[in-house]
């Protein structure tokens, strides 16, 4: 049991089985190996300056959020139901989210509009936008600082029979014990970054938040699209992320 208690006490780890990895294949990227949780953080490519502190193949660890809507605290892994999606957590650049401009918009405007959008080829027109692959987006600035009645870019989506407003997928980073959750991830408060999370709740893909092909590229490599990503009839609910 002695190497069982080094192991805890080296990586201050929990029972859960939150660093039990898995190989790397289509669901995993090896895009960065030696990308480990507990002990840093590793550039993804040469270009990127984002230093994600999530290991790919790892548990997808929470995170203390407050949800813009409603200024509820929550945890962010707490919210992943077991229900066979794929997960984009968008750790969005310090930036104003309802510019024109921003870098969340123009993820949003590639997810709702582009050919290439893996939301777009892989849902089905009778199913909600978010049935296949949920967005979740994650601010740097506090839910006070924003208002929902300039949501500009931010991903609203239409659910349901009804297209009532899903109001639940934005959330605001919080501080924990004076540190800021992205300094905690060693996540680029510039830059940012997206984590692809696996429907078994394990980190598939780190990638730069600006590199939308990368995202697509992902996808394509296991997913089966469907016939035409825009068709004449689009997922129900894709006029709801909101431009």
């Amino acid at each position: 049991m002695h190497w069982a208690s080094r192991c805890f006490g080296r990586g201050n780890c929990t029972r859960m089985p939150c660093t039990v990895s898995s190989a790397f294949n289509a669901l995993t990227s090896a895009a960065s190996s030696s990308c480990i949780v507990s002990a840093g953080s590793v550039c993804l490519n040469e270009e990127d300056a984002a230093l994600p502190g999530f290991g790919i193949g790892t548990r997808f660890h929470s995170s203390p959020v407050v949800r813009l809507a409603d200024a509820k605290p929550l945890a962010l892994g707490h919210l992943i139901k077991v229900d066979a999606r794929w997960r984009r957590f968008a750790f969005c650049p310090d930036e104003d989210p309802s510019a024109s401009n921003s870098a969340i918009r123009r993820l949003c405007d590639f997810l709702a509009t582009s050919p290439a959008s893996p939301i777009l080829a892989y849902t089905r027109p009778d199913e909600d936008i978010d049935a296949v692959i949920d967005l979740r987006v994650i601010l740097q600035q506090q839910s006070r600082d924003l208002s929902l009645e300039r949501p500009a870019g931010l991903p609203f989506p239409a659910q349901g029979r009804y297209g009532l407003i899903d109001y639940e997928k934005v959330f605001c980073a919080v501080s924990v014990q004076g540190r800021h959750i992205f300094d905690m991830r060693g996540i680029d408060r510039k830059k940012g970054c997206l984590v692809i999370v696996r429907p078994d709740q394990h980190v598939a893909h780190v990638v730069p938040f600006e590199a939308h092909a990368a995202q697509a590229q992902f996808f394509d490599c296991f997913m089966v699209c469907r016939a035409s990503p825009l068709d004449d009839q689009p997922a129900r609910g894709h006029a709801g992320i909101r431009q």
